[in-house]
């Protein structure tokens, strides 16, 4: 981690920290949580169950709700600054020990190929053995890191990091300020075939194309296929996790949230605000209205035209699907009982 000063974090944010006491110029190279507490260490303290920990494991650095104040016996041995919006302190904090990037340490590293006709923004970084083709547009202060492929006609906005590993398909884009993870596909060929009357299988062309809108964050070993004629869309400011499959002609609203393992079929259009738990699943041809939240290890075979939460197969209201998965425990219980009420009325089958 990189050595970060108090003053540092003061001034990441001046509406966010308040000093309470303590040494405005130290210095701390490490972060640790309330369970796991470490010395000389930077630690958040949201819980008062924690604070005795403050005074037996002596971090350097301690950051509290200033609600919590008064629960602290001053004066006190560390340095002691609030924050009212705690995630906003993490989402400030945490960045400046973040030294992960410091792995792209180069501009265009001399193994990589760079094709005709390319136009590169300004401090552009382009890993090792990486493959840039035919007429591809990065922006500025984007980073391609090592064993790319971004194929010919493809762009890429400003300030976007595509990590190892990552290919991007001819014609495909990816907006500004997004971040795609190891191992992601961007722009394979749809699942298009047809079949004839000895069974056998032909391909339909996927001309189509991909477009992954601005802010959009993409985790590792994911697939977005291509359209068959016009495009897959991710609208912008969507998160979404590891081990996701897009299939052709689909479209995700904007600021969705999508947990590992979702999967969804072509032609289907999900709103905006889409939220799943993992392992969902999402069938062809349907259209998902704004504003709709799946449990995991959902199973959507039908459109959805009203916002709210929903799981289970087949999909329910939240409530009505919990009922559901409680029963299944005791289905075996009320078939015995089932059964005797049968057998004592001497119901004939």
């Amino acid at each position: 981690m990189k050595t970060v000063s108090v003053n540092d974090i003061l001034t990441s944010n001046v509406n966010l920290f308040t000093f309470v006491s303590g040494d405005r110029n130290l210095t701390v190279n490490n972060i640790s949580t309330p369970e796991q507490m470490e010395e000389q260490s930077l630690v958040f303290i949201s819980k008062p169950e924690h604070i005795a920990h403050c005074f037996s494991k002596k971090p350097k650095v301690v950051i509290s709700p200033p609600q919590l104040l008064n629960l602290f016996n001053m004066p006190v041995s560390f340095t002691l600054l609030t924050a009212e919006n705690f995630k906003s302190a993490l989402n400030a904090v945490l960045p400046l020990f973040d030294d992960k990037h410091e792995k792209f340490n180069y501009q265009i590293h001399p193994s990589a190929i760079i094709s005709t006709n390319v136009i590169l923004g300004k401090n552009v970084k382009i890993g090792p053995f990486s493959y840039i083709g035919e007429n591809v547009t990065i922006g500025d202060n984007t980073i391609v890191g090592p064993n790319c492929v971004i194929e010919r006609k493809a762009t890429i906005g400003n300030s976007s990091i595509l990590h190892a590993s990552i290919y991007l398909g001819s014609h495909c884009e990816i907006g500004s300020h997004c971040e795609v993870h190891p191992h992601t596909s961007i722009g394979s060929d749809g699942f298009g075939y047809y079949t004839d009357q000895n069974y056998h299988h032909h391909k339909i062309p996927q001309i189509g194309k991909v477009v992954i809108e601005d802010r959009v964050e993409i985790g590792s070993n994911c697939c977005f296929d291509r359209a068959t004629i016009t495009e897959t869309r991710i609208k912008k400011g969507s998160k979404i996790d590891n081990l996701c499959h897009f299939a052709h002609n689909c479209s995700l609203g904007e600021n969705s949230l999508i947990a590992a393992g979702f999967f969804v079929a072509g032609s289907t259009h999900l709103g905006h605000r889409f939220t799943t738990g993992g392992n969902s699943v999402v069938s062809t041809h349907l259209n998902i209205c704004d504003g709709v939240t799946l449990a995991g290890r959902s199973t959507v075979t039908n459109d959805v035209v009203e916002a709210g939460q929903y799981g289970g197969y087949p999909l329910q209201k939240i409530k009505d699907a919990l009922k559901t998965i409680s029963s299944l425990t005791k289905l075996v219980e009320m078939r015995k009982q089932l059964s005797k009420i049968i057998a004592t009325l001497n119901i004939k089958e």
